[in-house]
């Protein structure tokens, strides 16, 4: 004998049984057309141009950096570990005084300037760091 059992959505049986509307449990699909009339859907997002600063460090200057990014006009950063080679060797990050981060920021063009002035004058003459920007399209680019 076989028995045929649904596939269960969590958001919904999780939602209903609490009686609870959940903000994920929106429906921001919209149908769209493609280029060969084909009808399919796209997530309904604002999509603008923002600045990516990304700078790569000694994880010894973050702690310093970031409070210095947010009173420059960052909104916030993202921090990653990072390993390369450079003019400076191997920074493998096997020992703690040999490891890098990456910090992103997502900022408006004014703020990405004055970051990088502020590092640059800062920073770069006493610590191994880089630094570039690149132009992005994000979602939600008013937020940043």
């Amino acid at each position: 004998m076989r028995i045929a059992i649904p596939e269960a959505n969590p958001a919904l049986s999780i939602g209903a049984s609490l009686g609870v509307t959940f903000p994920f449990q929106r429906d921001r699909r919209r149908a769209a057309l493609s280029r060969d009339g084909q009808i399919g859907v796209r997530l309904a997002m604002s999509i603008g141009p923002t600045k990516l600063v990304v700078i790569v460090c000694e994880e010894a200057v973050e702690s310093l950096i970031g409070p210095d990014l947010l009173a420059a006009g960052a909104k916030g950063y993202t921090v990653c570990e990072a390993r390369g080679r450079g003019n400076r060797g191997v920074r493998d990050a096997r020992w703690s005084l040999s490891s890098n981060v990456r910090i992103e920021i997502l900022c408006q063009e004014q703020a990405a300037l004055r970051i990088m002035s502020m590092i640059d004058t800062k920073y770069c003459d006493n610590y191994g760091l880089v630094m570039y920007m690149h132009e992005v399209q994000a979602s939600r680019a008013d937020k940043f």
